[in-house]
């Protein structure tokens, strides 16, 4: 309480934030060779698990949130080079206790959209806040997305099969959306917010 240091760790990784958990240790995010990185401490900041997200994708964690369930929300950015480094979407990613994936999801458009903190809500699901050069007036502006407990979009009906065979992205969207299928469909109806 008077500032005096008590232990200094150090640790791979480069660090967003750092929370206190339930059980009194500490959980870091951020980033490790352009893979979102978490790690998992004691009180005393010895490490207990690290877990490294690997995608093609460069992602970064920004905030990190415990949820009531125990597990934790994150909430960053994921790039993808192959598109060109002025692209990328607000990455949320849901996990259990032990930093094991339960979902993903990506937000944003066309160009630069960025994640900077998390929260779950009483309706246990998510809101986060960040910058978008997609959705607003002009240059970078405030960037405020409510989930429900799976990460969609209320009001906006996301589709998503049991074997993720369909992929749509980014959403919500503007002028542009992508549909990436893992089995033959007869059929696309593509619909806005209003049917």
């Amino acid at each position: 309480s008077l500032g005096d240091t008590i232990w200094t760790k150090y640790y791979d990784i480069s660090a967003y934030q750092v929370i206190q958990s339930s059980d009194t240790g500490f959980v870091i995010v951020g980033s490790r060779n352009s893979d979102l990185c978490l790690i998992k401490t004691n009180f005393n900041g010895d490490i207990l698990w690290t877990k490294i997200y690997y995608r093609p994708e460069i992602d970064l964690g920004k905030s990190i949130y415990q949820t009531s369930d125990e597990g934790y929300v994150i909430v960053g950015s994921s790039g993808i080079p192959h598109i060109g480094s002025e692209y990328s979407n607000v990455y949320l990613v849901k996990t259990n206790s032990i930093g094991d994936t339960l979902w993903t999801r990506n937000f944003g458009g066309q160009y630069m959209d960025f994640g900077e903190s998390v929260q779950q809500t009483q309706d246990n699901g998510f809101i986060f806040v960040g910058r978008t050069v997609n959705f607003g007036a002009s240059g970078f502006d405030v960037y405020l997305v409510k989930t429900n407990t799976h990460g969609l979009i209320s009001g906006i009906e996301d589709k998503i099969s049991e074997l993720n065979t369909i992929l749509i992205f980014p959403n919500p969207t503007k002028n542009k959306i992508n549909i990436e299928l893992g089995i033959e469909f007869e059929k696309i109806e593509i619909c806005n917010i209003s049917g």
